[in-house]
């Protein structure tokens, strides 16, 4: 689904001069005297999505209609966007995970440790002789 927001690729939360920046940009892209030279059905193109883009300019410039628009695509105004949550705790599952991931490592350690002493040979005599 093509929405106002895409159709001037932008994101939601666009500043009222980023939308005029990306407007002009759209609008130079699909002007009358650049597609010119591509032919009818390339100009008649241009001019519907002319059309379109100065559709979505108007309301996403005035903040009145754009609040009904994102509210009519299921969006939030970026005026009214709330903060999650705040965490407060590790959830149980990440305490499961983390206590996982430590005993795994201890194992490995253990594991390494004794393949390791096997092997070894002292390479000094001892001491007492």
């Amino acid at each position: 689904m093509e929405t106002y927001y895409t159709l001037l690729d932008i994101p939601v939360q666009a500043s009222a001069a980023e939308i005029e920046a990306a407007y002009q940009r759209q609008r130079a892209r699909y002007s009358p005297e650049r597609v010119a030279e591509l032919g009818e059905e390339f100009r008649q193109v241009a001019e519907s999505r002319s059309s379109e883009l100065a559709n979505a300019h108007a309301v996403l410039a005035d903040p009145a209609r754009r609040r009904a628009y994102d509210a009519s695509i299921g969006g939030v105004a970026p005026s009214t966007t709330q903060a999650a949550p705040r965490r407060t705790g590790l959830s149980r599952r990440e305490i499961i995970m983390a206590a996982g991931g430590a005993l795994v490592g201890l194992i490995v350690i253990a594991i390494v440790w004794v393949v390791s002493g096997q092997n070894a040979s002292a390479t000094l005599p001892p001491a007492a002789k």
